[in-house]
């Protein structure tokens, strides 16, 4: 999984693009990172791209002090 951008939104919120192996149970792999951390998303958006095998998740974030971290910990899922 590879983070592929950041992109700021006014009113404290941020967009984080992820593209992710296709598979059942990724999504619940990314929000349940969010979950354990008590995290909240308060968007999702994910769509396959080419022939089903990759997708893009597009996730609406609250911008607190640990979304650096949370960055970091998304690099880390298989």
């Amino acid at each position: 999984m590879s983070v592929l951008a950041t992109e700021s939104i006014p009113q404290t919120r941020s967009v984080l693009e992820l593209a992710v192996r296709n598979h059942p149970g990724v999504m619940s792999h990314v929000c349940g990172l969010f979950s354990r951390r008590g995290y909240n998303v308060e968007g999702i958006l994910c769509l396959p791209v080419g022939d089903g095998a990759r997708s893009r998740i597009w996730l609406l974030v609250n911008e607190d002090t640990r979304l650096e971290q949370m960055v970091k910990q998304l690099h880390r899922l298989e």
